[in-house]
């Protein structure tokens, strides 16, 4: 299945109105669908890049255990990210990078 000529001049000319020169970071993102609407206004701004610093599960378990909460939190984690991945997913037109720590995120802003 091909696209129509107009249509694809269409998609080449929205593209090249998108701005680099703003980056939005996501720093240990916890409710998908709040996740989901920002790049939905993200990408309605015309914003290109989007970083986000993933949780680990280790971290997660820290955390949790210096609220007091002491149940697994593995498999919520996994629950988490397997939403948080399925809700990223859908906004096929933003560039998403993730990093390990805020470290790493801003050495990549900084290179």
């Amino acid at each position: 299945q091909t696209c129509p000529d107009e249509r694809r001049d269409t998609f080449q000319r929205v593209v090249q109105q998108r701005t680099r020169h703003l980056s939005v970071a996501f720093e240990r993102p916890s409710n998908p669908s709040n996740v989901w609407a920002c790049l939905r206004t993200i990408d309605a701004f015309g914003c290109q890049d989007v970083h986000i610093v993933e949780d680990s599960l280790e971290e997660a378990a820290k955390r949790a255990a210096a609220r007091g909460v002491h149940a697994d939190p593995t498999q919520r984690m996994r629950g988490r990210k397997k939403r948080m991945t399925s809700a990223m997913g859908a906004q096929k037109w933003l560039s998403l990078e993730a990093h390990s720590d805020a470290q790493a995120l801003v050495a990549r802003l900084k290179a």
